[in-house]
């Protein structure tokens, strides 16, 4: 038995003669910090609290394949045309120098802008992050590439909408081929740009998909839920033997 992350290609290569009836789908898994016997709380917050207008995004940031400075670029340029008003950019991850130096620059030219892109760095505490999700209410990844992109489940967990950059075929599994998220071109700012204006002004439209969204991931990609797949799958290699 083999198994394989994406949905894509399980049928694909079950038809080779090397691999033929053998390959499961098994995806990757993220793991639930909350535990409900803690009386609804994990790591101080609530998990029915509101959410906020935060748009988030985790990874190494100014790194080629992360982009995230079409992110950045994206919001100040809503900002100036205050077409995100109230709305705050929180950026977390190990971030390069010269990313620093690119944030550095672009609140100069707009003192403004400092209150509203935080940049928060690196956290290492499950629970600390998990807090974070759980405050805001869109998640954006405008990667170049992913493998998989583990945070995606994560924050829809946490109730997130998402956007997402077209780029990786476990996006479509994990969001059940774009029903929980907006999906666009790899490096296409405009489209960037459109889909959080979009996202702002279907508010409610968006977050109530972000719910159900939420169960779905749940459902699927909780390691739980992988850690079942397994183990039926080993039980019906048993029961044929």
């Amino acid at each position: 038995m083999f198994t394989i992350e994406t949905k894509k290609y399980v049928l694909k290569l079950n038809l080779l003669n090397k691999y033929r009836n053998r390959i499961k789908y098994l995806p990757n898994g993220f793991f639930d910090v909350f535990d409900t016997s803690e009386n609804n709380y994990f790591g101080g917050f609530p998990l029915d609290k509101d959410k906020e207008h935060i748009i988030l995004t985790v990874g190494r940031l100014g790194t080629y394949q992360k982009n995230t400075e079409m992110l950045v670029e994206a919001f100040c340029n809503l900002k100036r045309n205050k077409k995100l008003e109230g709305w705050k950019l929180y950026l977390i991850g190990d971030a390069t120098s010269e990313f620093k130096e690119f944030l550095s620059k672009i609140c100069e030219s707009n003192s403004k802008l400092v209150e509203d892109i935080i940049l928060i760095g690196r956290i290492d505490n499950k629970r600390v992050l998990a807090g974070y999700y759980n405050q805001a209410s869109l998640f954006v990844m405008p990667s170049r590439f992913e493998s998989w992109g583990l945070v995606v489940s994560e924050a829809m967990h946490y109730a997130n909408y998402v956007i997402l950059t077209d780029v990786c075929d476990a996006f479509y599994d994990m969001t059940e081929n774009g029903k929980y998220c907006t999906l666009i071109r790899s490096e296409d700012e405009k489209g960037l740009q459109e889909a959080i204006l979009c996202f702002v002004n279907n508010y409610d439209k968006c977050m109530k998909l972000a719910k159900i969204g939420s169960k779905f991931v749940d459902n699927n990609f909780n390691w739980r839920s992988v850690s079942k797949s397994l183990d039926h799958y080993f039980c019906d290699l048993m029961n044929e033997k």
